[in-house]
């Protein structure tokens, strides 16, 4: 009967490991219920991160061919420049943007944002100098550019960065 009574308030069940128990019940519920909503958002966060859009070829996001990227990365190891000057190009900018992955707003003003907008938004500052899209993140340099398209040099991988314009 003793061993049944330590049981009890250790919270040990016979067989199981020892959990932690709060002596107020109120205490146990909410712990239960952050576990629930860390459950529920681990979940959604997976379903975004991880499930790609039916409507998009398996190698690409913004839906190009196979002959579409091959000539993107081919473009991506040459030394080609956007024909257009710092000025068209910083028009060409402005507007809703979408990698595929996140869309964007750059304003005329040289700011910056994700979409959708809430206090908690990525946003920064943009300009163009030479031919390169300065951020807060860096530089990168425009291989072709065009009202639908922005192309961008992707010093650090096979492809380029891509901007398709969201029609509104």
């Amino acid at each position: 009967m003793g061993t049944q009574k330590d049981n009890r308030t250790t919270g040990l069940r016979s067989g199981a490991a020892p959990r932690l128990l709060h002596p107020e019940p109120r205490i146990q519920y909410l712990g239960a219920l952050m576990k629930n909503q860390i459950r529920i958002v681990l979940t959604v966060a997976a379903s975004v991160f991880f499930v790609q859009p039916a409507a998009a070829p398996a190698g690409d996001r913004l839906g190009a061919s196979e002959e579409e990227m091959a000539r993107l990365k081919e473009l991506n190891k040459s030394d080609t420049i956007a024909p257009q000057s710092d000025v068209e190009l910083t028009k060409l900018m402005v507007g809703k943007w979408t990698t595929g992955r996140h869309e964007y707003l750059y304003k005329a003003n040289g700011t910056w944002q994700m979409l959708p907008t809430d206090i908690s938004t990525t946003h920064g500052t943009w300009r163009i100098v030479n031919h390169q899209l300065i951020e807060n993140t860096g530089a990168r340099t425009f291989l072709e550019a065009s009202p639908r398209q922005l192309v961008l040099k992707n010093e650090g991988g096979e492809y380029p960065f891509r901007y398709v314009r969201i029609r509104e």
